[in-house]
């Protein structure tokens, strides 16, 4: 049995949601599109249909209470927030924004930013790659690491 601590990822369609899965389980097989919720021994990876239909709202709220922290998912590229205002104060867990595809152009990092202060996430923010392996590390060691955290203090990555 795991003693790590169970995520949920929440992103829109092709974030890297299962990509970013598939670095924090240490998976070397093929990524697939999610089309249902999909759990491993510490992640619940949902579908990025789940937040781009508000009817399915009431799932991802449900299914959190699986979870010890919610990742909100966003592809540095994508400058569409698929997430309604205030949606990370929904939820009774910690929140995290995830940025990913960081491997090429920054262009749109700082309305991916405003996006998740508007949905109601603060700082850290982690920049990630799955491709390269870009910022994995550092998730990884905020969200698994056994010592006590504060996110107002964290010495991890802070956009």
């Amino acid at each position: 049995m795991s003693t790590k601590p169970k995520v949920m990822l929440v992103g829109g369609i092709g974030a890297g949601k299962s990509s970013l899965v598939a670095r924090l389980i240490d998976s070397s097989e093929e990524v697939r599109k999610t089309q249902t919720l999909t759990y491993s021994s510490f992640t619940i990876d949902t579908p990025g249909e789940y937040i781009e239909n508000p009817f399915m709202y009431k799932n991802i709220i449900a299914v959190a209470e699986e979870a010890d922290y919610i990742l909100f998912i966003q592809d540095v590229n994508q400058i569409r927030c698929v997430y309604p205002p205030g949606i990370a104060r929904s939820f009774n867990k910690p929140t995290l924004g995830i940025i990913t595809k960081a491997d090429g152009d920054l262009e749109h990092l700082p309305q991916v930013l405003l996006n998740f202060k508007e949905m109601g996430l603060e700082e850290p923010f982690f920049i990630t790659s799955s491709k390269t392996g870009q910022g994995i590390a550092e998730l990884k060691s905020f969200l698994f690491d056994k010592e006590p955290k504060s996110k107002k203090n964290s010495s991890y990555l802070i956009v």
